[in-house]
């Protein structure tokens, strides 16, 4: 993968380590946010899941993954959701729950290509009951795995982050030129809960050139007990494994056509092995932002009394190429956002 930087990057910009970051892929910011701005994040995520209300479609049989329906797009002002529940048993512990590999049996995907411009609700596995149900004693929060993928599109205290200044600016330092707001997740990860396999942002995100950026954002302390983020060190400067792209179902042709998911292999290069991943152990405030090719993982909690909270959001560059198989695409009329940066022509994106 070729780097966007023309020669050697600068050491410091706005006091972010740029040259640290396009060295080994990845930059650790403690403190970005403060305590009260993690705690109104949380606090609003309480209140959008608390408003789901499990019914007996969150048992059908044929849903792609275990998910929970979604809040529509709503106007700026209106921070209300409007979520119901439609889950089926099966879950991936992958970021990209609701994508079956290639070969593997195919699955009703519309709820993931829904949830681009939503707040969708997807659940754990087995987190409700056949018919729709919570068990016994179980709680909304600890049955929600994840809310995604068009949660900046929400008005309330993540669009907010998501659109404020100090994103803007790091996203500027470490050189995107007109950085795009792709997708925004809130991530639930509950006491003992599984991890999250290996993988590349750019993988779900594919651009041409390469432009993925990942701002992960811890809203609970996180070490290896509670499964946190470990990183492979400049695995930015290698290949891109696979990609999720968009292809019809079955023998279909035209645009009537079902659309099923899949992972599609672009390299064979040998994996490191775990040992070579380094643990990011991060208070809640706390960035991390990576490269789209940085290969990372979460391992399974083993901390039966911590949670692990984060907000993941990805941009791209303007000025890159969003294909049109992949997965995740906007309605006809609809763009992604950018964020207002400040004009410089020395971006190394300005040639692009």
């Amino acid at each position: 993968l070729p780097s966007p930087c023309r020669g050697e990057p600068p050491a410091l910009v706005d006091g972010i380590d740029v040259g640290l970051f396009w060295r080994q892929g990845f930059l650790w910011i403690p403190s970005f946010i403060n305590e009260s701005e993690v705690a109104e994040m949380r606090r609003a995520m309480a209140e959008l899941i608390d408003q789901w209300v499990p019914t007996a479609s969150s048992g059908a049989p044929g849903a792609t993954s275990s998910v929970a329906s979604t809040s529509p797009l709503r106007p700026a002002g209106n921070a209300s959701a409007n979520v119901s529940a439609n889950a089926s048993a099966s879950s991936s512990s992958s970021s990209s729950s609701a994508a079956s590999p290639a070969g593997a049996e195919e699955r009703n995907h519309s709820f993931m290509l829904d949830s681009a411009t939503k707040a969708s609700l997807f659940l754990e596995p087995g987190a409700v009951n056949a018919d729709g149900s919570l068990p016994e004693g179980a709680d909304k929060r600890g049955a929600v795995r994840k809310v995604a993928h068009g949660l900046h599109l929400v008005p309330g205290p993540w669009r907010d982050f998501v659109h404020s200044p100090k994103v803007a600016r790091l996203a500027q330092a470490l050189g995107w030129r007109k950085p795009l707001v792709a997708q925004t997740l809130y991530r639930l990860a509950r006491p003992n809960s599984g991890g999250v396999d290996r993988h590349q942002d750019s993988v779900t995100l594919y651009t041409e050139p390469p432009s993925v950026l990942g701002i992960w954002l811890a809203l609970e302390d996180a070490d290896e007990s509670n499964g946190c983020l470990r990183v492979l060190p400049g695995s930015h400067r290698g290949p891109i494994r696979e990609r999720l792209v968009r292809r019809p179902s079955g023998n279909c042709s035209g645009e009537g056509c079902a659309v099923h998911l899949t992972f599609e292999r672009l390299s064979n290069a040998t994996a490191a092995p775990p040992s070579d991943f380094e643990p990011l152990k991060t208070r809640a405030g706390d960035v991390l932002v990576m490269h789209g090719t940085t290969e990372h993982f979460s391992e399974a909690s083993t901390d039966a009394s911590r949670s692990r909270e984060s907000l993941q959001v990805h941009l791209v560059e303007k000025t890159s190429r969003w294909p049109e198989d992949n997965w995740l695409q906007y309605p006809p009329g609809m763009a992604f956002e950018e964020l207002a940066v400040p004009a410089d022509r020395n971006s190394p994106f300005s040639e692009l």
